[in-house]
C-alpha cells in the first residue's frame, strides 16, 4: 500500500546580485518552457543519453552526467558532496536512472557505488567514479559520456545554452536559454529550471558540456509588473575541466572513521546509510546509528529546545532520518544494515509524541507521524492494523474536518471503501471540484486517485481521464504536475 510522506522543504535563498536587463523580461515562466527532451535538436537528444537521474540514500537526489567511458560522473556538490553529508569520504551507494524519459521503456534504477574523486564546494561541483559494487573492482561503463568544453564566462556571454535534466526528479526535460551575465566564478542565463535539475549540465548546440547548473531563481525577487526575470546560475566549463583529475579536496567530505558524538552521527546519518555502515562507537559505547538518531530526536524535541518554529522544523527533519534505518517487515530491504529495534514501545511513543508536536504547531507532516507506528510491525496484517488503529486514535482525539490530505490517509489505512462522517472517500475524491479551494490540494487528490486505482476501485481508463483533466488545470502547481505527468507515463507503459 502506497504511503506518501510530505515534509516542509526549507530552501535557503541564494542572493543573485545581478538581474537580466529589461529587454529580457518575459511572461511568468510556464511549465511548457521545460520541454520534452524528444523535442530537442538531434545533437542534444544524443547528449541526453549520458545524463542520468540520481537518487540518494535519503530518497533525495538530482541530475548527473557521465564524463568518461570508465564511469566518472559530474554533478553538484550539494547532490553528492560536502554540503549535506549524503556521501562520505569512504564512498556511498546511490541509484542512477538511465534514460528516464518519455517513450523509453521503463527500467528499474541501477544501484551503484560512488567514490569521491574531486570536490569543489566553491563551485558547487563534485566528480565521483561509479562502480558496480563497493569493492571498487569494476567501474561502471556508461553507454554514452560527454566531453567538457573548457569555455570561460567571457566565452559564454551572449551564447545559447541548453539544460537537460530531471526537474522535480521527474522525466528528463530540456530548456534553452541565453547567457547574459557573468560574475566571478558564475554565469547567469535565462534557462528555466526547477529543483531536481541540480547537477544538470549546460550544453552547447553540439551537445558538449559548457557549464554546470547551480540553482535557479528563488522567491519573489524575480517578479515584475510585466512578468518575471527568470534566471539560472552555473559554473563554466573552464572551471570544471580540472575536476576530472583527483584534486585532493575529497578530504573535505565527512569521514565515517572520525571520532564523533551522538549529535554528529545523527546529523550525518545519511552518510552512514549510504555507506551501509550501521554501527558506531561513541565515547566507548557501541550502538546502531538509529539509536543515535533516537537520542538526538529526543534531545531536540525537549520543551526547552523548542523556542521557535525553525527549531521544530529542524527537529522533525532530524527525527525523520530514523525512517531510513527502521525495517521490521521486509527482510529483503536493507538486509545487514537496517534494523528492527528491540524497544518498539519506546519508538512508538516517540513517534506519537513527535506527531503531537507537529500537530500542535500546524506542521504539515503530523498525519505522516501519527500513522508511522506501522513501521514497527513485522507483517502485512500487522502493518494494516497498526495504521488503522493509529489513524482511529488520531481521529478520536482531534476529530478534524474532512480534507483531501485526510482523505488520502483514510484510503491508505481503511481501503477504498473508507468513510468519514457519512462521506465515502472515493466519492469525495472523485467529486473534488465541488470542494472550495481544491486547487490548493491537487497533490493529495492525485495521490488519492492513484490509491483508488491500485486498490481496484478505479479502472486505468478512468484514472487516465481524470489525470488528463487535472493536467489541464491552469492552477496545478509544478511539483504535482510533474508527478501526474510521470504517473501517466507509467500507466501508458504498463
Amino acid at each position: 500500500m502506497q504511503r506518501v510522506l510530505v515534509f516542509l522543504t526549507l530552501l535557503s535563498a541564494l542572493c543573485a546580485c545581478a538581474r537580466p536587463p529589461a529587454s529580457l523580461s518575459s511572461a511568468v515562466p510556464q511549465y511548457d518552457q521545460l520541454r520534452d527532451v524528444r523535442e530537442a535538436p538531434s545533437a542534444l537528444r544524443a547528449a541526453a543519453r549520458a545524463i542520468v537521474k540520481i537518487v540518494t540514500a535519503d530518497d533525495s537526489g538530482g541530475t548527473g552526467t557521465f564524463v568518461s567511458k570508465d564511469g566518472l560522473l559530474l554533478t553538484n556538490n550539494h547532490v553528492l558532496g560536502a554540503d549535506d553529508s549524503r556521501c562520505a569520504r569512504q564512498g556511498c551507494w546511490i541509484k542512477i536512472h538511465l534514460d528516464y524519459q518519455r517513450d523509453v521503456p521503463y527500467t528499474a534504477p541501477t544501484e551503484v557505488f560512488a567514490e569521491p574523486v574531486s570536490v569543489s564546494p566553491e563551485l558547487d561541483a563534485s566528480v565521483v567514479r561509479i562502480y558496480t559494487s563497493a569493492d571498487r573492482r569494476t567501474p561502471f561503463r556508461p553507454s554514452h559520456h560527454l566531453a567538457i568544453s573548457a569555455l570561460s564566462n567571457a566565452d559564454l556571454r551572449g551564447r545559447t545554452v541548453h539544460v537537460i535534466g530531471h526537474p522535480s526528479r521527474g522525466l528528463k526535460k530540456w530548456s534553452a536559454g541565453r547567457v547574459f551575465h557573468e560574475q566571478g566564478a558564475w554565469f547567469h542565463s535565462t534557462n528555466y529550471t526547477l529543483g531536481g535539475n541540480s547537477g544538470s549540465p549546460y550544453l552547447d548546440d553540439e551537445g558538449r558540456i559548457v557549464g554546470l547548473l547551480h540553482h535557479g531563481s528563488h522567491g519573489h525577487g524575480a517578479i515584475t509588473r510585466r512578468g518575471a526575470l527568470y534566471e539560472s546560475i552555473g559554473t563554466p566549463g573552464a572551471a570544471l575541466a580540472p575536476l576530472l583529475a583527483p584534486n585532493g579536496r575529497a578530504s573535505l567530505l565527512f569521514s565515517l572513521d572520525d571520532g564523533t558524538t551522538v549529535a554528529d552521527v545523527a546529523e550525518n546519518s545519511t552518510a552512514y546509510v549510504a555507506a551501509r555502515r550501521p554501527e558506531v562507537t561513541i565515547a566507548g559505547e557501541k550502538m546502531h546509528v538509529v539509536e543515535a538518531i533516537g537520542r538526538q530526536c529526543d534531545a531536540l524535541t525537549a520543551p526547552e529546545r523548542l523556542r521557535t518554529i525553525p527549531d521544530l522544523n529542524n527537529a522533525l527533519e532530524l527525527c525523520s532520518r530514523a525512517w531510513s534505518w527502521l525495517n521490521c517487515n521486509d527482510p529483503d530491504s536493507g538486509k545487514g544494515y537496517k534494523t528492527c529495534p528491540a524497544d518498539k514501545a519506546a519508538w512508538k511513543a516517540r513517534f506519537l509524541r513527535v506527531a503531537e508536536l507537529a500537530r500542535s504547531h500546524g506542521h504539515g507532516t503530523h498525519l505522516a507521524w501519527a500513522v508511522s507506528p506501522w513501521r514497527l510491525e513485522e507483517n502485512r496484517e500487522g502493518i494494516d492494523r497498526a495504521e488503522r488503529e493509529a489513524l482511529d486514535t488520531y481521529l478520536g482525539a482531534h476529530s478534524p474536518g474532512l480534507g483531501f490530505e485526510l482523505a488520502y490517509y483514510l484510503l491508505s489505512a481503511r481501503g477504498t471503501g473508507a468513510e468519514y462522517r457519512g462521506t465515502r472517500m472515493a466519492t469525495f475524491v472523485r467529486r473534488y471540484r465541488m470542494t472550495p479551494g481544491y486547487e490548493h490540494h491537487l497533490n493529495w487528490i492525485v495521490y488519492s486517485l492513484e490509491l483508488l486505482h491500485s486498490g481496484g476501485a478505479m479502472k486505468r481508463g478512468e484514472l487516465m481521464t481524470r489525470l488528463a483533466g487535472i493536467l489541464r488545470n491552469p492552477g496545478l502547481e509544478l511539483e504535482t504536475r510533474i508527478y501526474a505527468e510521470t504517473l501517466v507515463h507509467q500507466l501508458r507503459l504498463f
